[in-house]
């Protein structure tokens, strides 16, 4: 079951400073250590008990619900098993069901062979896109892609190499902002504000980032650059004791703006007239804040949680709560969120396959009612990231390539992809 653990390590100790914060998340990985330690002891039975209450306290967490199953046709528990694989495959998710010896008791039923053919028709290409941009650099670690629609130019940010590269009509590239510039990091989301003719970007440091000093990894900060010539306007760093990661961030009201802190599990506002920030969320809820959006009535913040799904936040009374949704759709893993004509399109990058989808949300923004698959399987997909919605049109991040980094660092340019965006019509 080694795979299965491999699988479970992205939700279940994403960041184990954060989960000391988490109640829930807290105890369902206690009960999977547990689980864990009896399944190398041969304690199947144990084992499975420990597994099951961990999916108590996640409940249609595919990794769970997988290594719950695997326990349970370990135990002879076929139905059981056979019931919960369905489950899984029915969520559009691909596991190592046949090469899972764990299965071996119930491999050769009728039911098992529909599981497999369901999780090879999700192996299957949904190809809706086609290729926007390619750039020379391999070495970027592309995170975000803004457009300007006056001047037709799209912008680029790196997490490695810490810059901004445009991309004019001719589909031409030149730094915009850079290596390092102005002091910033490896920069995460852009955003284009018309109104005060500026290039907006989060930057957090972190030893990913070229030529990071360690007594900087952990701080993070907002940089406003005129749009016209890349010069610096202001940058707004969060100075305080705490380690961040800005991932994400949105325009609020007025002078605002709302930024998603992974690392703190925080929700920041900046406003930038003061240049002042302010917590307007730090309990124990969330885990791994990313992708932003809010509603058209600007009364609620919908969060994507990368280990938990999608929360709505109220931004009036700080309430939060989890998005409901249908037992055959899995919400994790998400990392850019965006609204559309009333749904939501999301990146998953957290599962297999990696895709796009298309969410359609009730009009109380309290419920996930379907999820369309937009992409997924194609040779490009590699780690996508953020993106931004054009008219009709979404182009996003195809391959990050966050996987480029190892204990050694980067790998060497040449053992790289050409950094993709690509693009999708969502009408």
């Amino acid at each position: 079951m080694a795979d299965k653990f491999i699988i479970l390590l992205v939700f279940i100790f994403l960041s184990p400073s954060l989960w000391a914060q988490q109640s829930a998340v807290k105890q369902s990985r206690a009960a999977y250590n547990l689980g864990a330690q009896a399944y190398k002891a041969k304690d199947f039975n144990a084992s499975q008990k420990h597994f099951e209450e961990a999916l108590a306290f996640r409940p249609y967490h595919p990794g769970l619900m997988y290594t719950v199953a695997a326990l349970q046709s370990l135990n002879g528990n076929s139905e059981d098993a056979l019931s919960l694989l369905q489950e899984v495959a029915d969520m559009g998710l691909v596991y190592p069901v046949a090469e899972d010896s764990d299965f071996d008791n119930i491999k050769e039923t009728e039911s098992f062979e529909h599981i497999l053919e369901k999780m090879e028709t999700a192996k299957q290409p949904v190809t809706n896109s086609q290729v926007a941009i390619t750039l020379k650099e391999k070495d970027l670690v592309t995170e975000s892609v803004a457009f300007d629609e006056k001047t037709g130019r799209f912008f680029i940010s790196s997490i490695y190499k810490r810059k901004i590269v445009g991309v004019d009509k001719k589909g031409e590239t030149a730094d915009f902002i850079p290596e390092g510039d102005s002091g910033i990091w490896s920069i995460f989301s852009l955003r284009i504000d018309h109104k005060r003719n500026s290039l907006w970007a989060n930057s957090s440091a972190m030893t990913e980032t070229k030529n990071i000093l360690e007594t900087e990894v952990g701080q993070a900060g907002i940089f406003e650059f005129n749009l016209a010539n890349g010069k610096l306007k202001n940058k707004f760093i969060l100075k305080d004791s705490t380690e961040h990661i800005f991932g994400d961030f949105i325009f609020g009201e007025k002078n605002q703006i709302i930024v998603s802190d992974s690392k703190s599990s925080n929700i920041y506002v900046l406003n930038y007239g003061s240049g002042s920030y302010q917590a307007i969320y730090s309990s124990a809820v969330l885990a791994s804040p990313q992708g932003l959006v809010l509603t058209p009535d600007k009364k609620h913040l919908l969060i994507a949680d990368y280990s938990q799904g999608l929360f709505i936040f109220t931004l009036k009374t700080g309430d939060i709560k989890n998005i409901e949704t249908a037992e055959n759709i899995c919400l994790l893993g998400i990392d850019g969120l965006y609204s559309y004509e009333g749904d939501l399109i999301a990146i998953q990058n957290g599962v297999r396959p990696n895709r796009v989808v298309r969410l359609q949300i009730n009009s109380t923004y309290d419920t996930i009612t379907s999820l369309e698959v937009l992409e997924a399987n194609n040779p490009v997909l590699d780690d996508p990231t953020l993106g931004t919605i054009v008219g009709d049109t979404f182009y996003y991040i195809a391959n990050s390539q966050w996987n480029a980094f190892g204990k050694d660092g980067i790998k060497p340019a040449e053992e790289l992809n050409t950094p993709t965006v690509l693009k999708m019509r969502l009408d």
